[in-house]
């Protein structure tokens, strides 16, 4: 086992170790603001699939404008954000699927901020995107934790 190659493990498990951290406090903070919202009957007013091209790159994304109405406070508002951390990617089928789920003048669920009740969205939660990222993250430093412990069970062998 070299010093350089057992150094670099400890680091790859701390680096991710601290993304791992950073990605459950921002869990926390979905799951916080979940449970202060308040629910509200909307109705979806248009949808429809849009699609760009990426300035950089050019490539085509897509992504589900909705515009919505709601009542919050004894009061009709409008809204048109999905979710906190909805982003047009260039994946269209997941995007084709949203739009089935929010159809013209289907009756919706809005969830919305009492504090501020123009803000809102039709979900709310945590993006299953960070959950996967943690997931794997975890699985990582398993690897690198069970591949550390045996360059150190060998190195104390070849030390007896």
């Amino acid at each position: 086992m070299t010093t350089q190659l057992l150094a670099t493990l400890i680091a790859a498990v701390l680096v991710v170790g601290i993304a791992v951290a950073l990605a459950i406090y921002v869990i926390r903070h979905y799951v916080l603001r979940s449970a202060t919202w308040r629910k509200a009957s909307g109705r979806i007013v248009a949808t429809r699939l849009d699609a760009d091209e990426h300035p950089r790159t050019g490539a085509r994304l897509f992504g589900v404008h909705v515009s919505y109405e709601y009542q919050g406070g004894g009061r009709t508002y409008h809204g048109h954000r999905i979710h906190p951390d909805y982003i047009y990617t260039n994946r269209e089928a997941f995007h084709r699927e949203i739009l089935k789920r929010y159809q013209e003048g289907k009756q919706v669920t809005v969830l919305y901020n009492p504090k501020n009740p123009t803000e809102a969205y039709l979900e709310l939660g945590i993006p299953k995107v960070l959950l996967e990222l943690v997931a794997l993250a975890v699985v990582f430093m398993l690897a690198v934790f069970a591949v550390l412990v045996e360059m150190v069970a060998q190195y104390a062998g070849a030390g007896q």
